[in-house]
């Protein structure tokens, strides 16, 4: 499952701790509003209330099991939610496996994804070579909906590869080649901005030499400074 892949990410899925419920450890455990916040925070949802309705599906089809015993008997997420989660064992090896729908096939609407060799080629190239990597959003090129994918900057050729899920070793969806290309940041909600949602912020967009535009989302105002600082200057760039 996609999102329940985002979730595991090591550096930008759910913020997991060991904590002691009722004397005993539990490990890698979350509570309920880190998952309605971080639902929220990536834009799988528009509202608390999305996240909440997502999050306890997410409980009742078993990816996420509630630690804290329920005295009460309640099962589900509310608005204040600080029991004690964690991801499903069970799940976690299927998803581990196959954390991403692999029989897709889609392109995000993407017009330049490049040859499929090509992409290939450029994916089985050595880790030595990554610059950075973590989850942005992206809008579609045709559709212009916003779908998360994780991003992998290379130099030497600079470029940045995406992908449907957070393995590396899948085929990438995508590639965005930097070479003679420019960043410009994105505010928007303005008459004349590509992008008139105002609740969308810390975007930014890559213009390639062929003149492709790739409109991005960071989760953060230091992230977004990060992406742009490492593919303005791939060649300089070391990460903090």
């Amino acid at each position: 499952m996609e999102l329940v892949g985002a979730m595991q990410d090591p550096n930008a899925g759910l913020p997991r701790q060991n904590t002691t419920v009722e004397g005993k450890e539990a490990k890698n455990c979350f509570k309920g509003d880190d998952v309605t916040e971080w639902l929220m925070s990536w834009s799988f949802v528009a509202n608390k209330e999305d996240a909440i309705r997502l999050a306890a599906s997410l409980l009742q089809d078993g990816y996420i099991q509630s630690v804290t015993s329920d005295k009460d008997g309640e099962t589900g997420f509310g608005n204040s939610d600080q029991k004690i989660y964690r991801f499903s064992k069970l799940k976690l090896d299927t998803v581990g496996k196959s954390p991403f729908d692999s029989s897709s096939d889609e392109s995000d609407g993407d017009l330049s994804s490049g040859n499929g060799k090509v992409l290939d080629a450029l994916a089985k190239e050595s880790k030595a070579n990554v610059l950075k990597h973590g989850f942005l959003i992206k809008r579609g090129h045709v559709r212009h909906n916003w779908k998360t994918r994780m991003f992998v900057l290379k130099k030497d050729p600079p470029h940045m590869l995406y992908y449907k899920g957070s393995k590396q070793d899948e085929k990438p969806l995508g590639v965005i080649s930097l070479e003679r290309s420019r960043v410009e940041l994105v505010v928007s909600g303005k008459e004349d901005s590509e992008v008139k949602n105002k609740s969308r912020t810390n975007l930014f967009k890559i213009i390639t030499y062929k003149g492709d535009n790739y409109i991005l989302q960071a989760n953060s105002g230091e992230e977004l400074d990060e992406w742009v600082r490492a593919i303005q200057s791939p060649q300089t760039y070391f990460a903090k």
